[in-house]
């Protein structure tokens, strides 16, 4: 084998070696809980008590009780909200957020892309923007909140939300307008927490534009 050859293999597969030992973490903490929430591995067994402040890892299901409130923090500043009655995990390789039932709110650092949020029936793709996710047996509804997101060939903007048939034809649904002052006032993910929702402010001034 040339030399140059073997010595520029070498250095290219200890620069992607350096690459993956220095990239971030991807163990998330429960920021806030409020009421009973419970970890189980990806099998859903040996499930045990959630506790604020602990680490959720990658593939790990967090399922929240009735009348529980959660909130999530990753280490890029990613937030997730989870109303009573759901379940959530996450892939960090592909940055997919995957909501199994129930509500939630996901707020993604600004500027940044490449998340995605999908629920047992569609998948929405994600541009540095906050969205809220509702899954029931016949119905998905995605909400933008603020920025963009895509949902097959639907585009969400602020103030836009789309409800899904889970039985039915992929993403064969109008867009409907969303009254976000409401939503922000009503909403349990919103209202019931004492911290502000992250980018609350950027959420309000984009429904003055409205």
């Amino acid at each position: 084998m040339n030399q140059e050859f073997s010595i520029g293999m070498s250095l290219a597969l200890l620069c992607c070696a350096a690459q993956a030992a220095e990239s971030p973490p991807h163990d998330v903490r429960v920021l806030t809980l409020t009421g009973q929430a419970f970890v189980s591995g990806p099998d859903a067994k040996a499930e045990r008590p959630a506790t604020t402040g602990e680490q959720l890892n990658e593939g790990e299901v967090l399922r929240t009780g009735k009348g529980a409130l959660a909130e999530l923090e990753f280490p890029d500043s990613t937030s997730v909200r989870l109303a009573p009655l759901s379940k959530f995990h996450y892939t960090a390789k592909t940055s997919n957020f995957t909501l199994d039932q129930g509500e939630g709110i996901f707020s993604f650092p600004k500027g940044k892309g490449g998340f995605t949020v999908s629920t047992p029936a569609f998948a929405a793709s994600i541009q540095g923007t906050t969205v809220y996710v509702k899954v029931t047996r016949n119905v998905v509804e995605y909400a933008c909140l603020e920025g963009r997101c895509r949902i097959g060939p639907h585009t969400l903007t602020s103030g836009e939300k789309l409800a899904l048939g889970a039985s039915g034809p992929a993403y064969a649904a109008p867009k409907q307008k969303l009254t976000t002052d409401k939503f922000l006032k009503e909403n349990q993910l919103v209202a019931a927490f004492t911290k502000p929702l992250p980018h609350l402010d950027l959420i309000q001034q984009e429904s003055r534009k409205k």
